[in-house]
């Protein structure tokens, strides 16, 4: 019996509050219950690991890594048939609208960026618990069309779209078990700013495929995307790492990873069978 854990939801319940951290913490109980009987963990990272260990009493032996994995076929496809479109100001967020994403210290950082890149602008996708009382951030701080909150966008082909009419990617969150959206971002030949929070610098090295910074940093945030906006030379660079370190995640090599995981417990399942 194989247990996976793509998000430890001990520790997304800390970054929580009201009814869904008492969900996330609820169900953590659950997914800690599944690992401590499995006769082995999977899971997507380094930070994900410790999790489990401290949270679930998991011994280290007993946990295994795989990384999530990106059809890049489908991005390549995409990309083929989207002209990339630029302005060299445009800030692409793609999120589900949970605290722990704090997309407000996106909005909060864009007035110091307009400081700076007169025109640069953000546009967000996705939507979640915050969404509202982002919309109302973002009139308090009279950003108007500077910031483009889209909502969801069912069509998965159209939000990869939008990848290649931005310029950076944008995600401050506090934690991540994985970032798939750093995948996305890499695939697309973005660079990231992101922060140095939980399994981020995992996925998307600092100074290679962009710019970590403190979590909660506004500033910080808004020097990192000042940076790279004013920098197409260094926007090019670590699109391109991004580019070529993502051919790792792709989903041929993630399968194999998987396989070779748990090929041995196959294996011992057949022996005590017979």
């Amino acid at each position: 019996y194989l247990a996976s854990i793509k998000g430890v939801l001990a520790e997304e319940a800390r970054q929580e509050r009201g009814a869904v951290r008492q969900l996330l913490w609820s169900l953590s109980r659950l997914e800690g219950m599944n690992a401590r009987n499995a006769d082995g963990v999977i899971t997507t990272s380094n930070y994900c690991r410790k999790a489990i260990q401290q949270h679930y009493g998991v011994m280290e032996q007993s946990i295994y890594l795989v990384p999530e994995g990106i059809d890049l076929k489908r991005w390549r496809r995409i990309e083929r048939e989207t002209p990339r479109r630029s302005d060299g100001a445009t800030i692409l967020c793609v999120a589900r609208q949970y605290p722990r994403k704090r997309v407000a210290d996106l909005l909060r950082a864009m007035p110091l960026v307009r400081a700076a890149v007169p025109n640069a602008r953000a546009i967000i996708v996705g939507d979640g618990p915050e969404h509202a009382s982002l919309r109302a951030l973002a009139a308090d701080l009279r950003l108007g069309s500077v910031v483009e909150l889209v909502g969801a966008i069912p069509d998965d082909d159209a939000v990869t779209r939008m990848y290649y009419c931005a310029d950076v990617f944008c995600l401050p969150s506090v934690q991540e078990g994985f970032g798939i959206v750093f995948l996305e971002a890499m695939a697309s030949g973005l660079p990231i700013v992101a922060t140095t929070a939980a399994a981020i610098p995992e996925v998307a090295p600092h100074r290679y495929a962009g710019l970590l910074v403190p979590p909660g940093d506004v500033g910080a945030l808004a020097e990192a995307l000042i940076e790279l906006l004013r920098n197409p030379e260094q926007r090019a660079i670590y699109g391109a790492f991004g580019r070529e370190y993502v051919e790792t995640y792709d989903w041929d090599r993630v399968a194999d990873r998987f396989l070779d995981t748990v090929h041995p417990f196959m294996r011992n399942a057949v022996a005590r069978a017979a």
